[in-house]
């Protein structure tokens, strides 16, 4: 055997490690994008299941119907208990209004923390609106309330429960994030045995790691701290999302501000560093968490 091809043999048998990590790397990769091409499950909510406190369901306005002279303020419509798989799922809801009502999400079944969502606006400067929410366990007792407050009319004409893909496709990010952290430090550990870091440095880099992660640990919460302009910076967030999945880049409107009408805070503030939190929600991460990864990456 010449010693140019013990030299290839050589070079396969030192590469052999990072190149098993690659194809393992691949295969569970492919194994989650296989997963994602699952049909959307899709469940209409009938509107003769739903729980009437006041107001009535009208023929002719094709949904359930509320106004003041009802005299009645509070909850007045909510769904049965509905049984849902862990997932990521979006409410899309069809209504009329000429003020501002509310949707809130409800399950007094299920552990603490296992549902993570917001309350909706129904705002009356749109005739529909979509919202997520993050199911972490199963449950059969999921339920969506509607809020009237006292003042025009609400009319909610359809709702839609759809399952999404956005769990795997979160699971995807973090596959391919971990594949090339553990890529990594496998070339570092190769370098550091062909040639030895030194103490000094390795010393900085531990203590730099140490320190980032001590000042991480506010944000190693299932919630957030209040903080000045915290509410106007995660809505910037999702206004950017909206408005570039509508078609929109640069985003300059915020198409759901406003009651829906919009608003051109993006001409008063910069927004190129807050696509990363953006890019992370169209991923599917919830607001918080994007919001969070963005800190630390900051």
């Amino acid at each position: 055997m010449s010693i140019l091809e013990n030299n290839r043999i050589k070079k396969i048998v030192q590469y052999k490690g990072i190149v098993f990590l690659v194809v393992l790397e691949g295969l569970l990769i492919l194994l989650v994008i296989l997963g994602m091409q699952k049909k959307q499950e899709a469940i209409s909510v009938p509107l003769n299941s739903l729980v009437v406190t006041s107001g009535s369901y009208q023929e002719e306005k094709a949904g359930y119907y509320i106004d003041k002279t009802s005299a009645y303020t509070g909850v007045f419509l909510e769904t049965q208990g509905i049984a849902l798989s862990k997932g990521v799922y979006e409410i899309h809801v069809t209504y009329q209004s000429d003020v501002a009502g509310g949707m809130a999400i409800a399950d007094t079944g299920i552990a603490y923390n296992s549902l993570l969502g917001n309350t909706v606006n129904l705002f009356s400067g749109l005739t529909e609106t979509d919202a997520n929410i993050w199911l972490l366990s199963s449950t059969d007792t999921f339920k969506l309330q509607f809020t009237y407050s006292g003042e025009g009319y609400l009319l909610i004409q359809d709702i839609q429960i759809i399952k999404t893909n956005a769990g795997s496709r979160i699971l995807l990010f973090l596959i391919i994030c971990l594949s090339l952290f553990v890529n990594l430090i496998y070339i570092l550990i190769k370098r550091a045995k062909q040639k030895p870091i030194p103490k000094e440095k390795m010393l900085i880099v531990s203590l730099l790691t140490g320190l980032i992660f001590v000042t991480c640990i506010p944000i190693m919460t299932n919630y957030m701290l209040n903080a000045h302009d915290l509410i106007f910076h995660l809505s910037r967030i999702e206004g950017l999302k909206e408005g570039f999945l509508s078609g929109d880049f640069p985003v300059r409107i915020q198409p759901y501000w406003l009651n829906g009408n919009g608003y051109a805070s993006s001409i008063f503030y910069g927004d190129l560093f807050l696509y990363i939190p953006v890019l992370l929600r169209i991923i599917g991460f919830p607001v918080q968490a994007a919001y969070k990864i963005y800190v630390v990456l900051r």
